[in-house]
């Protein structure tokens, strides 16, 4: 009998005093109301209008230029801000603030830079480019980057058909992307002006895009410094060597 109430013992669960039962349930309703409250919170603060204003062009001018001088001074200095790149990181300081309302979202300064800045910043880079020096240099790498550009063309024309009836304008989603992808953030502006496509898709993809390749490119990083001391990353090597070799 002994054991055999023993038995029972063990096999009930002890519930926990009254108390603490009621404590619980209240933590989860403050825990509730706190998150209600700080959606309503949230809600009536993203209602408030910006501390620059959307027209206020010199203020806005030199933000831009401070974001951008620290991006690049970051970029040069430190080797993890060299590592994200110093347009990720000016895009990251963008988003920030304007989502403390600090910065606007539209402005009229930015329509500018879309249009007139980033479209001369094409022909000036290739005004300093070096077309013998790339070709003599750049073998190896100028082939993997055309097989890369042709796996994402690929890679965009099989999304756009996995998702074709997941959400609207995906052509212009796969196209726009493809382009950003093969040739950065001056071809995604292109193609934008190019085919007309509205600011509000073309806002959140500049945002999706640049995200994801950040958050891509760590990714890439961390992989390769974890095996690159390997058997797997001296495999990898070895096989690089023997298909980019014969290029170079």
């Amino acid at each position: 009998m002994a054991v055999s109430d023993q038995d029972d013992k063990q096999a009930c669960p002890v519930r926990p005093p009254a108390g603490r039962r009621v404590i619980a349930a209240l933590g989860a309703l403050a825990g509730c109301a706190a998150i209600v409250t700080g959606s309503l919170a949230w809600q009536a603060y993203g209602s408030r209008p910006t501390l620059i204003d959307p027209n206020d062009t010199w203020t806005l001018w030199a933000a831009i230029l401070l974001g951008a001088g620290a991006s690049i001074y970051l970029e040069q200095t430190y080797r993890w801000a060299a590592r994200m790149s110093g347009p990720v990181l000016g895009i990251l300081a963008a988003m920030i603030l304007s989502n403390l309302k600090v910065l606007p979202t539209e402005s009229p300064v930015y329509d500018t830079v879309s249009q007139y800045l980033v479209p001369v910043a094409l022909p000036l880079l290739l005004f300093r480019a070096n077309v013998l020096k790339i070709v003599r240099v750049t073998g190896p790498m100028f082939v993997a980057f055309h097989v890369a550009a042709l796996g994402t063309v690929l890679g965009a024309v099989l999304a756009a058909w996995l998702f074709r009836d997941a959400f609207p304008r995906v052509a212009e989603v796969a196209g726009i992307m493809t382009g950003s992808y093969v040739g950065g953030v001056v071809n995604f502006l292109a193609i934008k002006e190019i085919f007309q496509v509205s600011s509000d898709l073309a806002n959140p993809l500049i945002v999706a895009d640049n995200v994801v390749m950040a958050g891509l490119f760590a990714v890439l990083v961390g992989i390769w410094g974890y095996v690159i001391g390997t058997p797997l990353g001296v495999l990898l090597a070895r096989f690089l060597t023997w298909v980019l070799g014969p290029l170079g």
